[in-house]
């Protein structure tokens, strides 16, 4: 039986060193890894990217740039939506 993805608030533990300026790639990078880390993340924990983006004032581009360095750390699975 497949696992039920854990449900935490991910955007209410980010914080920003730019707060109302846009967030470069590498911030948000830095921003997601330490929340993973922190166990904040835990495995099965949704990524709202369109929240994520509006958090950081940064398109999807950065993001998703972020979130594949990640994949590629061992930090996160990629559970893409079929359909």
């Amino acid at each position: 039986m497949p696992r039920e993805p854990v449900s935490t608030d991910l955007v209410s533990r980010l914080s920003t060193s730019t707060p109302g300026q846009p967030s470069s790639q590498q911030e948000v990078l830095v921003e997601l890894r330490r929340v993973i880390l922190a166990g904040n993340a835990p495995p099965g924990t949704p990524i709202p990217l369109d929240e994520v983006a509006r958090f950081f004032d940064c398109s999807l581009i950065p993001l998703r740039e972020s979130l594949q360095t990640l994949l590629g750390e061992g930090l996160g699975e990629d559970h893409a939506q079929a359909g």
